[in-house]
């Protein structure tokens, strides 16, 4: 309800402004028409703020969504395939991706670095394990070697991916811990040379 009524308000403050800068400051027509433009868009730019917060949280909330869709159907490849070397790559990837997607359900910045892991890569992986148990069921061994070799880099790539968010992770750490060491060097100095003589 708000957030229609502050559309009126940010126009009947910018009708304000004219008159008020016109008559009331003697300013000129053209500063008084600039200034109630000026006011009527910031007002009108406030109130989409919250509109566009949303909207950005849209594409996240899309990305897990499909995410979350091509884990489940991971999981359950990962019962069905019965060569035990596939099957226990299946299941290290359906791991990663889980971390991955909780990763990024915590920190929604860090999807940008992982989308296309999560969103072309993880629904990939699904499918071809998928298939790779249609397969084995329908005896057509011939092409089981060459889905197994995709789904083994596949699980090299989520790796990579974690291990690229779990690295900005602890270089964010390693800074931070950097920045409290500092600041205990400068604030207690005398601390540090204990620490040096034992």
């Amino acid at each position: 309800m708000i957030a229609r009524r502050a559309p009126w308000t940010a126009v009947a403050f910018s009708m304000l402004v004219l008159p008020l800068a016109v008559l009331g400051l003697s300013a000129p027509l053209w500063v008084g028409v600039l200034a109630a433009a000026a006011t009527l868009f910031a007002g009108a730019l406030l109130t989409r703020a919250p509109r566009m917060r949303i909207a950005s949280a849209k594409p996240t909330v899309g990305a897990l969504d499909e995410a979350e869709a091509a884990h489940a159907e991971l999981f359950a490849a990962g019962h069905d395939v019965r060569d035990l070397a596939v099957r226990a790559c299946v299941r290290r990837m359906a791991e990663r991706s889980r971390a991955l997607i909780d990763h990024v359900a915590s920190t929604p910045g860090d999807l940008t670095r992982v989308q296309r892991a999560l969103t072309y890569y993880l629904p990939r992986a699904a499918a071809l394990a998928g298939s790779y148990a249609v397969m084995e069921d329908v005896g057509e061994r011939a092409r089981l070697p060459e889905v197994a070799r995709v789904l083994l880099r596949l699980e090299a790539y989520l790796d990579r991916a974690l291990d690229w968010v779990a690295g900005d992770a602890r270089r964010a750490l390693d800074i931070e811990l950097k920045l409290i060491d500092d600041a205990l060097d400068e604030d207690d100095p005398a601390g540090r040379r204990r620490e040096q003589k034992d």
